[in-house]
């Protein structure tokens, strides 16, 4: 049986985003055990990428009252960190465009709407048939000016890895999924 998180495909959210598809999830993902994950679509046809929070997930945990307490914790730190990342116009930081919430089946589900990429580095890595000398030199200066960029602001990302690392085809790569970040300001991390 799908949860609410899994059943947005059709809907019309908030900033009148249209859900498509759900993203299937592939052997080689890391994270994400509790959202699902769609392609959206706006009036102007601008395409982002859709988080959407799967408590239902949680309840089926040994302990449903503190999955929920991490995840909710979690959801809520990431969300406030993507704001002070945008507050202060972090060029390589993904950016959360959009956010809320709906309700699928009586359940409420939040999620958030980021820019869309066109897939994390390994994608490239992959469809490479050569080594690319100046295309690992910029990814590696875009993924260090991102670090600076955090670490100036005193956060640290704390999961950075491959799939972490996104590939835009006219603004190069950006640093993604800062749910696991720490915010030294208030000395928190999730």
């Amino acid at each position: 049986m799908n949860t609410p998180a899994e059943q947005l495909k059709g809907q019309v959210l908030a900033g009148g985003w249209v859900v498509g598809d759900l993203i299937p999830r592939t052997g080689t993902q890391t994270g994400g055990h509790f959202s699902c994950s769609y392609l959206v679509t706006n009036a102007d046809g601008r395409t982002a990428f859709l988080k959407a929070m799967d408590y239902t997930r949680a309840l089926t945990a040994p302990d449903p009252a503190m999955a929920l307490n991490q995840l909710t914790s979690a959801f809520l730190f990431e969300r406030q960190i993507l704001q002070e990342c945008s507050d202060r116009r972090m060029s390589r930081i993904v950016r959360a465009i959009d956010g809320g919430k709906t309700v699928v089946a009586g359940a409420a589900v939040e999620y958030l709407i980021f820019e869309h990429a066109r897939g994390d580095i390994r994608a490239y890595l992959d469809a490479s048939k050569q080594f690319d000398l100046i295309w690992t030199i910029t990814c590696l200066h875009n993924i260090c000016v991102g670090m600076q960029q955090l670490n100036l602001a005193q956060m640290a990302h704390q999961d950075l890895k491959p799939s972490n690392v996104l590939d835009f085809e006219q603004e190069g790569q950006k640093l993604a999924d800062l749910g696991r970040a720490y915010l030294h300001k208030q000395g928190v991390s999730c």
